[in-house]
């Protein structure tokens, strides 16, 4: 009988461990469950610092790109401004350098078409002049010997 009450008494004494350690067991659970919960709180925050970071680098390389490109299209315009300034003409007009835009007497046939074509109010006229050529074949001054005429 001392043997059994010896052997109850360890077994009670064994099964108070087992709940013991079976609730240490279920604070561990939850202890780690905190945890990783935390480290995935920590992670996120991570991932959000990194991506404000990397926003930050990339505004920084956006300006910086923006400046390069201002700097140089400011020398760009200084150069051409220089190439052309030592070789414009001031003014280039034709009235300016003192030059008719055609010999007298020059194109007389095209500039009376254009002069009756503007002069034209009869209700069918045409509303514009169709003034045609092979390249360098006088249009430009044909045109601005009209202007003048009509300006003046």
């Amino acid at each position: 009988e001392a043997a059994i009450i010896h052997q109850s008494r360890a077994i009670d004494a064994i099964t108070h461990m087992i709940g013991i350690l079976t609730k240490d067991q279920r604070k561990i659970v939850e202890s780690q469950r905190t945890i990783e919960n935390m480290l995935l709180d920590i992670q996120a925050r991570q991932t959000e610092q990194l991506n404000e970071i990397i926003a930050r680098l990339d505004a920084i390389d956006t300006d910086a790109a923006e400046r390069r490109l201002a700097r140089i299209a400011k020398e760009r315009r200084q150069f051409v401004q220089e190439m052309l300034s030592k070789h414009a003409v001031a003014d280039p007009t034709y009235i300016a350098q003192e030059k008719s835009p055609c010999d007298e007497g020059a194109r007389v046939g095209v500039l009376g078409a254009i002069n009756r074509w503007v002069w034209d109010m009869a209700s069918g006229s045409q509303n514009f002049f169709w003034l045609s050529g092979n390249p360098g074949m006088w249009e430009v001054c044909d045109l601005c010997f009209s202007c003048e005429i009509f300006q003046s």
